[in-house]
């Protein structure tokens, strides 16, 4: 893919968060280097305030409650697929069930699973197989919200089934701060800079800053 995207491409690249974050600067850089054409959604608290007036009643239809996790999770999805429909955009790809499939969650490397890899195994196949419930639901009301259909290449049956027949510690690195080893190496055959293959896992929420702004927004209403 990474071939194809220049900057006559089908593909789109976006990326979204508030001015100077650490999501923004990474793909800015990145895509600067390999010459490829970048959408960025550079956004503002007056952004999040707009955008939660929908995602909030979108989110309480699908299980009657909401939590700042989901929100959170939801707003660059949400983001990301309004820019989408204004690009013109059908379908998007997502990196949802990499986290799973390649061991990347903080969780998985509690020491109760680091000492008990069955236990690990059983937790991860869980997680997998409610990810529809907890995930995919969530990103997929807030992408068709703008008529974007989203596509989870990291679930797709074969790849789950090779990884599965994986020894875990191919998968798994010990040294908890550099999850996700694997997709790592992947990434170094594939010649992307080292700045990303090393970079620190950072969730969405965290990467685009949105969580910092949704808990600024919420103190004058814990006062």
């Amino acid at each position: 893919i990474l071939l194809h995207l220049n900057q006559k491409s089908i593909f789109k690249v976006i990326s979204v968060g508030f001015k100077n974050s650490s999501d923004v600067l990474n793909a800015q850089k990145l895509c600067n280097q390999l010459g490829i054409k970048l959408e960025s959604v550079i956004i503002d608290t007056i952004d999040i305030e707009k955008a939660l007036q929908i995602i909030v009643p979108l989110l309480k239809s699908r299980t009657g409650s909401i939590n700042a996790v989901d929100v959170s999770i939801a707003l660059p999805v949400f983001l990301a697929s309004k820019k989408a429909q204004e690009l013109g955009c059908k379908v998007a790809l997502t990196g949802q069930g990499a986290d799973e499939l390649f061991i990347g969650y903080n969780k998985y490397y509690e020491q109760d699973y680091k000492m008990n890899r069955n236990e690990l195994l059983k937790k991860i196949n869980h997680d997998l197989v409610n990810i529809s419930s907890q995930n995919l639901e969530r990103d997929d009301l807030v992408s068709m919200h703008f008529s974007i259909e989203l596509r989870f290449p990291y679930l797709d049956m074969r790849l789950i089934k090779w990884i599965n027949s994986l020894d875990l510690s191919i998968l798994m690195n010990e040294n908890d701060s550099n999850r996700k080893e694997f997709l790592r190496k992947a990434a170094t055959k594939l010649d992307l800079p080292d700045f990303i293959v090393t970079r620190q896992k950072k969730a969405a929420q965290y990467g685009t800053s949105i969580m910092k702004n949704l808990y600024s927004l919420s103190k004058p209403f814990d006062s």
